[in-house]
């Protein structure tokens, strides 16, 4: 027999609805008061988690239903979904019942430190974190709660020995929502392994290719994207199907830090990763979580949203070249990478070279001894002869429909539009190998 603790009710609706459990109204959005009937109209334009409509998309909404309206023996859910007009050109009602608290996304690994990392994960409904971890299935090291009622749940491990393997299970209200995952504490100033590409949100079976490569590989210690991480229009729906669902058993066990495309930045501005995902917050303080540094082993990196420079914010532009100056000026580490979307040096077809990246952020890039630059945009892999000392990579074949070249421009050093890959690269000391490995692996 189940003991039913709670229910939740998430909704996912385009523009409003009322349920009712065994008569009773127990939920309602986005409609006027009193009774309701097939007639009334929703109070306005409400878009739902995938939709490109006029409004921004909306979040799924996990609603908290009182248990007392269930009855013993048969119970029956009723919804009336309503439109905003009769002249609406688009009308959807997801919805879905939980019992008790349910595991809904994750869990992920993130910002990791040379003795700490953090969890994420959500709930479908208000409950606490907490995590036990330890090097078995015991999880006797230690224990992290947080007594907050939240779905968004973050909680950070710390004071972990470098270079052990570390098995972790979340509780939630008493109950057990997920367990055997594991990560590894890098240690300090090793060698590392990590993967590079973007364009990939497209729901595409060569994305499901590339994502069956990279959960496979069990030796990576980090996972960069170039943007486009979300098509069409970076929708908040979308990032379970074609991102956190498909790559989780790589977010189980390694931190992802993304950048943004294009695409990511049509739906609230490209805020909803940042909602997400845990990402530093040493960024330009217009920018904060779409621009960002870390470290890694002996490499340090940089994020950084090349939107601004695409689109010409001027404002913008000047806060990330003052922030990228900074930031390289304070670094000691052997290797500097960038990562962004747009790329500065390409070969044509789809896109040109950005002039506004070339113009005002690669000569910092340069000075600042940025050895190697990561991008997308492109959807092929192209890699360059090393212009003004720095390598570009352009690995933008991570799903979506490749590009085909109208013209390869003389300084690009390899090539390949025809099949789907992703960057794999080895890091140590004194040196670094790079190579490209197509869907097929």
């Amino acid at each position: 027999m189940l003991l039913i603790q709670g229910i939740g009710l998430p909704a996912d609706y385009d523009d409003g609805f009322i349920a009712y459990l065994n008569g009773t109204e127990v939920a309602r959005r986005n409609l006027p008061g009193g009774a309701i009937s097939y007639t009334n109209t929703a109070l306005s334009n409400h878009e739902a988690s995938r939709g490109t409509g006029a409004s921004s998309p909306q979040e799924w909404e996990f609603i908290a239903l009182d248990k007392s309206a269930l009855t013993n023996g048969t119970n029956v859910l009723a919804v009336s979904g309503h439109n905003f007009s009769l002249g609406s050109s688009d009308f959807s009602l997801s919805l879905k019942l939980y019992t008790n608290v349910t595991l809904v996304r994750g869990p992920f690994v993130q910002m990791p430190k040379t003795n700490a990392v953090t969890v994420v994960w959500r709930t479908d409904a208000l409950t606490d974190s907490v995590v036990e971890y330890g090097s078995n299935t015991n999880y006797s090291d230690g224990i992290v709660s947080n007594g907050s009622l939240v779905t968004e749940h973050v909680v950070d491990l710390e004071n972990l020995s470098a270079g052990t393997n570390y098995f972790y299970r979340l509780r939630s209200g008493g109950a057990i929502l997920a367990e055997g995952a594991t990560f590894q504490m890098r240690k300090t100033n090793s060698s590392f392994s990590m993967v590079v590409f973007g364009d990939f949100g497209a729901g595409t079976s060569a994305m499901s290719n590339i994502a069956d490569q990279v959960n496979a590989l069990t030796n990576i210690d980090l996972w960069l994207t170039v943007g486009d991480n979300i098509y069409n229009d970076g929708q908040p729906g979308l990032y379970d199907p074609r991102w956190f669902s498909m790559y989780g058993p790589t977010m189980q066990r390694i931190p992802v830090f993304p950048t943004l495309g294009n695409h990511d930045i049509n739906s609230v501005t490209g805020n909803w990763f940042a909602q997400y995902l845990q990402m530093p917050t040493n960024g330009p303080a217009s920018a904060l979580e779409k621009n960002y540094s870390f470290d890694y082993g002996n490499a340090h990196f940089l994020a950084i949203d090349s939107n601004p420079f695409n689109l010409n914010q001027t404002s913008t532009i000047a806060a990330i070249r003052q922030w990228v100056t900074n930031d390289l000026a304070a670094t000691e580490k052997t290797w500097k990478f960038a990562f962004f979307h747009h790329p500065p040096y390409t070969s044509t077809g789809g896109h040109d070279d950005d002039e506004s990246v070339k113009t005002n952020l690669m000569p910092l890039l340069e000075a600042g001894g940025v050895q190697m630059i990561f991008d997308g945009h492109q959807h092929w892999y192209e890699r360059m002869n090393p212009i003004n000392g720095v390598y570009h990579i352009t690995t933008g074949a991570g799903g979506a429909s490749l590009y085909t070249p109208t013209s390869i421009e003389s300084y690009s050093a390899k090539f390949e539009y025809s099949v789907h890959s992703y960057s794999y690269l080895e890091i140590d000391d004194t040196r670094l190998v790079l190579r490209q490995i197509d869907k097929n692996g």
